[in-house]
């Protein structure tokens, strides 16, 4: 897992099956309050961004060096969360809507590729060897 390009695919490819494993469950009603799950992504998006500036703020050359392979991807995964999850909290919520799923099924992948993207880079810095 050198690579960042790889890790930026591993972690759009996980948060596809993610978002539209929720998107169904969603769609047939297994999950019908969501406004507590789409507030708790926003959140951790800013808690993604203050993470960034904590490492980008490091005296490690090596953790620098990490964080700029993989900023682009975790700077698309940030943004596309605040803005979905930020749309996602003023629409009105009923399950069976195609058009809903869909976005719901977008603010999911938003959160999930957030997620795994600052996995990987944490998995990335933590398995430095000298």
């Amino acid at each position: 897992m050198n690579n960042h390009f790889c890790n930026c695919l591993y972690s759009i490819a996980f948060s596809v099956i993610i978002s539209f494993i929720f998107a169904i469950f969603y769609y047939f009603g297994i999950f019908t309050e969501i406004t507590t799950l789409i507030i708790f992504t926003t959140i951790f998006s800013f808690l993604s961004l203050s993470l960034i500036t904590i490492l980008s703020a490091s005296d490690n050359g090596y953790t620098r060096m990490v964080l700029c392979k993989n900023i682009v991807c975790l700077l698309i995964s940030i943004i596309l969360n605040i803005l979905f999850g930020i749309i996602s909290t003023s629409l009105p919520y009923s399950i069976q809507n195609i058009g809903l799923t869909i976005f719901f099924a977008f603010t999911i992948f938003s959160f999930s590729f957030n997620l795994f993207s600052i996995i990987f880079l944490l998995y990335e810095i933590a398995n430095f060897s000298h």
